[in-house]
C-alpha cells in the first residue's frame, strides 16, 4: 500500500495541478491477474489484455513498493500489454506507468496507440533499465530508490484523434530481442508493469460563433469553432468558450454541467430565453472586458449558487449587464478588481455583500500572493486579522457621512462587505510585497471578494445603508453597488450635487501620500482632464469596485442606481472625458514631475453665469498642494464660465504649498468656439503677464521664497474678447464718440464735422442688433440706450452719420 500511497500522492501533484483527470488507473491488486485477461481497472473503467505469440504464463508478483503486478513469460518481438479506455468527452491524454522484468526478460519496448484496436501507431520507443547488468529489484513492502528508472511517462495531448473517443488503445510492445541484462530474451524471462495510469486533461470546446449555443454542431475542439464536437454541454471536465462573435443572443434555454466560459470583449444576452448553471460542477467565467447582459424581461440567469468569476486585469474588466430579467441564486460571486503598480490610497468599494470577512477576501492571496490580495496594516502584532508592522498605523479606513470623519476600521477578521459602502486603502500591492523594507517596491494587484451580487434598483436615502448625510453642503463617501460601470450624468438625483469626487492616487504631491481629489460635473466634466500631461481620466463613467464623494444640498437627499444606468465598457483607466465645450486646464506641476499635483479647470457655454451654479464643482481640499477658482470668494476645483466673454478676469486660487519649485501647465481644448480670445496669465507677485498660447501646452515656471510668493492670489487668468476687430483698425475714427455705461443704460455723444442722416445701434458680441435709433439728420448729439440688468457684458455701439460710421465697445454695469 505504501507505493500506491506514494503514488497517490506523486499523481495529486502531477494531475491535479494541471486539471487532469484520472480515466483508468491498474494497480493490480484487487484483480490479481493470472491470465491475459480482460482485466478491468481498480479506478475507473477500461480492459487490460496482454498478448503473446508463444505460450506464456502469467501471474502477479510483488509490484515496486506494492504486493503486485501484470507479469508474463515468453516475450518475442511484437508481443503487448494492451489497455483500452473511453475518452468521451475528454481530451489532453496521457499516459504513465511503472515497466520492469528479470534479467532475461526484454528491455526494448515502444508505445503505440489506436482508435479501432486493429491500426496501431509508433508514439515514443524507450529502454527498460539495468542495475549494474543486473535487473531493478521490486519488492513488495518498498520503493526501490532506483524506481524512477523504471517509471515512464507519455504526454499525447498533441493527439486530437485521441480526444472525445468511444474507446482507444494503448500497447506495450516488445521491440527487440534484447534482455536487461544484455543477453538474448529467455523464454524463461519475465516482463511485468504496474500502476497504469491513463489520464485526460480538461477538453476545451469553442463556440463557432453562429447558431445556437445547444446545438453542438457549433462548438468544436478548434479555436474557432471547428473540429470535433462535444458529445454534451454536461461533460463536468470539459471548457466550453463562447468566443469567436462580439455578441452571443441566446436562441433558446441552455443549461451547463462543465465549466463555461465567457471569452474576452463578448457579451451574451440572454435574449428571452434562461442561461443556467445545472449541475454541482457547473462554473462560470466572465473574462476581463466580457459581459453577461439578461436582456429581456423574460430572461433569466440561475446561477443556482455555483462558483462565478468576473474577472479583472491591465486589460479591463469583466461586468454584469443591463438585467431586464432576473439573475436568481447569485450568491457565490467572485468579482475581481484590478489595480495598478503604486503605492498609494484608493477609494474603493465591493460590488458583492458577503458572509465572509475582509481578510478573507483582499487580504487574501487566493492561494497565491503573487499578483493578488493586498496587505491591510494597523497593529504591531497581527491582532484583529491585521497584517503587523513596526509602527501599526492603519492603512484601512471607513468616512462617517454624518460626523464627516475618517475612521480606521477596527478589524479585518470579523468584519464582511456590505454592498455600496466606501473605504479609503493604501494599496502597496500585491501579498509579497516586503512589509519590513523600509520603500519595499509597488507591484500590481487583484482584489476580489466573494458573495451576494446585486442587481436591481438601489436607492440610497438618510435611512439606507451606508446613508446619506441628511446636512447641507457635507459630503458622502458611497460604492458603486454594480459589478458593472454606471453613467453618473443620468444616476437619478435629489438635493445632490451634479458633482462626483474621487481620489485620484496619479496626482503627485510633495508630501508622502501621493494623489489627489478630482470631480466629474454633469454637462461640465472633470476638474482635471483634457489635455494637460498627467491629468485625471475621470468621466461619467464611475466603475466597478470604485467608491466616491458626494454632496448633500438640500433636504433628504437620494441617489437611485437603476439597471439602465449601467455602461456597456468597463475600463481600469476608471475613466474617459467626452465633454466638448471649450476649456482651459490648468494643473500645478511640481517642478520636473510629469504627473500634476493638482488641477482646475475653466468650461465655457453661453448658459452658464459668472457665479456659483450647478455647472461648477465646490473644491474638496487635497492634504497637499491645491488649485482652484476663486468665484465670488468661493472656491470650485471646476468653473463654469460664460461664453460671452468681455474682458474678464478669473482668479485662481493656490494653497498648501510645500515645495520650492513649480510650474502651472496651461492648455486649451475645443477654442476654435472661442476663436477671438485671449487669455494671459497674470503673476501679481513679479508683477509680469504671460500670454498663453492655446495650441499648446504652456508651461509657466515659479518659484516659492518668501511668504508674499505663497499668497493664494498670486495668480490670475486674464480673457479679451477681440471679436469685430474692424473697431481697433488702424484707421482714425473719422468723428467723435464717445459710450458711457451707468445702470443698466449706455450714453452715447457723437460730434461729426457735418450733419448727415443718424442712426445709432447697440450690438452684441454675437453681432446681433439689439436697439436701432433713428435720428433724422443731425452733426452732434446725445443718445441713451438700455441695456440688460447684467454687468459686466460687452456691447458694440455703432454711430453712423451720413456716410461715415464709428464703432466702439462699452461694458455694461448695474451700478
Amino acid at each position: 500500500m505504501k507505493k500506491i500511497l506514494t503514488l497517490f500522492i506523486v499523481l495529486l501533484c502531477r494531475y491535479v495541478a494541471n486539471a487532469q483527470t484520472v480515466i483508468a488507473n491498474w494497480t493490480f491488486e484487487s484483480s490479481s491477474p493470472t491470465t491475459a485477461g480482460p482485466i478491468s481497472p481498480e479506478v475507473g473503467s477500461g480492459s487490460a489484455t496482454g498478448f503473446h505469440a508463444g505460450t506464456s504464463a502469467y501471474s502477479s508478483p510483488a509490484g515496486n513498493g506494492s504486493s503486485k503486478s501484470f507479469s508474463s513469460t515468453a516475450w518475442a518481438s511484437g508481443d503487448y500489454y494492451q489497455f483500452q479506455v473511453s475518452t468521451t468527452g475528454l481530451s489532453n491524454i496521457a499516459i504513465s506507468f511503472d515497466q520492469n522484468g528479470s534479467g532475461t526478460g526484454p528491455s526494448q519496448f515502444k508505445l503505440q496507440y489506436s482508435t479501432d484496436g486493429t491500426s496501431f501507431a509508433d508514439w515514443a520507443s524507450y529502454t527498460i533499465p539495468s542495475n549494474a547488468g543486473s535487473a531493478v529489484n521490486w519488492v513488495a513492502n518498498s520503493v526501490n530508490n532506483t524506481s524512477n528508472l523504471t517509471s515512464f511517462s507519455f504526454d499525447l495531448s498533441s493527439l486530437s484523434q485521441l480526444n472525445n473517443k468511444a474507446n482507444i488503445y494503448f500497447r506495450i510492445t516488445c521491440n527487440g530481442t534484447t534482455s536487461i541484462n544484455g543477453g538474448t530474451v529467455a523464454n524463461s524471462g519475465t516482463g511485468r508493469v504496474d500502476n497504469v495510469i491513463i489520464t485526460a486533461g480538461s477538453a476545451i470546446y469553442y463556440y463557432a460563433g453562429t447558431g445556437s449555443l445547444t446545438n453542438l454542431t457549433n462548438w468544436g475542439s478548434n479555436a474557432d469553432g471547428t473540429g470535433s464536437n462535444p458529445v454534451s454541454l454536461f461533460t463536468a471536465t470539459n471548457t466550453y468558450k463562447i468566443t469567436n462573435t462580439a455578441t452571443a443572443t441566446l436562441s433558446a434555454n441552455v443549461a451547463f454541467g462543465g465549466k463555461v466560459e465567457i471569452s474576452p470583449g463578448v457579451t451574451l444576452q440572454t435574449g428571452a430565453n434562461s442561461f443556467i448553471l445545472d449541475t454541482t460542477t457547473a462554473t462560470l467565467t466572465i473574462n476581463p472586458t466580457s459581459i453577461l447582459s439578461v436582456n429581456n424581461a423574460s430572461g433569466i440567469v440561475d446561477f443556482k449558487n455555483r462558483f462565478v468569476t468576473l474577472k479583472s486585469d491591465a486589460s479591463g474588466t469583466a461586468s454584469i449587464g443591463n438585467v431586464v430579467g432576473k439573475i436568481n441564486n447569485a450568491t457565490n460571486v467572485l468579482v475581481q478588481r484590478y489595480i495598478p503598480a503604486k503605492r498609494a490610497f484608493r477609494l474603493l468599494t465591493s460590488p458583492v455583500t458577503t458572509t465572509s470577512n475582509i481578510s478573507n477576501a483582499w487580504q487574501s492571496g487566493f492561494g497565491n500572493n503573487l499578483g493578488y490580495g493586498t496587505h491591510i496594516t494597523g497593529s504591531t502584532t497581527g491582532a484583529n486579522g491585521f497584517d503587523a508592522t513596526i509602527t501599526g498605523s492603519p492603512s484601512m479606513f471607513t468616512f462617517d457621512n454624518t460626523a464627516q470623519t475618517w475612521n480606521a476600521i477596527a478589524n479585518t477578521n470579523a468584519t464582511n462587505f456590505a454592498n455600496a459602502t466606501g473605504y479609503r486603502i493604501l494599496i502597496r500591492g500585491d501579498r509579497t510585497v516586503d512589509l519590513s523594507a523600509s520603500s519595499p517596491a509597488a507591484t500590481a494587484t487583484i482584489l476580489g471578494a466573494v458573495g451576494t451580487l446585486t442587481t436591481g434598483t438601489v436607492a440610497l436615502t438618510t435611512s439606507s445603508s451606508p446613508s446619506l448625510s441628511g446636512t447641507t453642503n457635507n459630503y458622502s463617501l458611497i460604492g458603486n453597488p454594480y459589478a458593472s460601470s454606471v453613467d453618473w450624468d443620468i444616476l437619478s438625483k435629489s438635493n445632490l450635487s451634479t458633482t462626483y469626487w474621487i481620489w485620484d492616487p496619479n496626482l503627485t504631491t510633495s508630501g508622502s501620500n501621493k494623489g489627489g481629489y478630482v470631480s466629474w460635473t454633469t454637462g461640465t466634466g472633470s476638474s482635471n482632464g483634457g489635455g494637460v500631461t498627467g491629468t485625471s481620466a475621470i468621466s461619467n463613467a464611475i466603475q466597478s469596485g470604485q467608491a466616491f464623494f458626494v454632496r448633500t444640498t438640500g433636504a433628504s437627499p437620494t441617489l437611485t442606481f437603476a439597471e439602465s444606468n449601467k455602461l456597456t465598457t468597463s475600463s481600469n483607466a476608471t475613466f474617459d472625458t467626452k465633454i466638448i465645450k471649450p476649456r482651459l486646464n490648468i494643473a500645478l506641476h511640481l517642478q520636473g514631475e510629469t504627473d500634476a499635483a493638482d488641477a482646475t479647470a475653466i468650461v465655457f457655454d453661453n448658459a452658464f453665469k459668472n457665479t456659483v451654479g450647478n455647472e461648477d464643482a465646490p473644491k474638496l481640499e487635497n492634504p497637499y498642494e491645491n488649485i482652484a477658482v476663486s468665484v465670488k470668494g468661493e472656491l470650485v476645483g471646476l468653473e463654469g464660465h460664460s461664453a460671452n466673454i468681455l474682458k474678464d478676469t478669473i482668479q485662481l486660487n493656490t494653497r498648501k504649498l510645500g515645495a520650492a519649485h513649480y510650474e502651472l501647465h496651461i492648455t486649451a481644448e475645443n477654442f476654435t468656439q472661442l476663436a477671438n480670445t485671449d487669455v494671459a496669465l497674470l503673476d501679481k507677485f513679479s508683477n509680469t503677464t504671460t500670454k498663453i498660447d492655446i495650441t499648446q501646452n504652456n508651461k509657466i515656471a515659479f518659484d516659492i521664497s518668501n511668504e508674499a510668493s505663497k499668497a493664494a492670489d498670486r495668480f490670475a487668468l486674464i480673457l479679451t474678447n477681440n471679436k469685430l476687430s474692424v473697431i481697433d483698425n488702424t484707421t482714425p475714427d473719422k468723428f467723435t464718440v464717445t459710450a458711457t455705461a451707468s445702470k443698466n443704460t449706455i450714453s452715447v455723444n457723437y460730434a461729426a464735422p457735418k450733419a448727415g442722416q443718424t442712426t445709432i445701434r447697440l450690438i452684441n458680441t454675437n453681432g446681433i442688433v439689439l436697439q436701432t435709433k433713428n435720428l433724422g439728420v443731425q452733426q452732434s448729439g446725445r443718445a441713451v440706450l438700455s441695456t440688460a440688468s447684467t454687468a459686466n457684458e460687452l456691447y458694440l455701439v455703432e454711430v453712423k452719420v451720413g456716410e461715415d460710421t464709428v464703432v466702439k465697445k462699452v461694458i455694461s454695469s448695474n451700478n
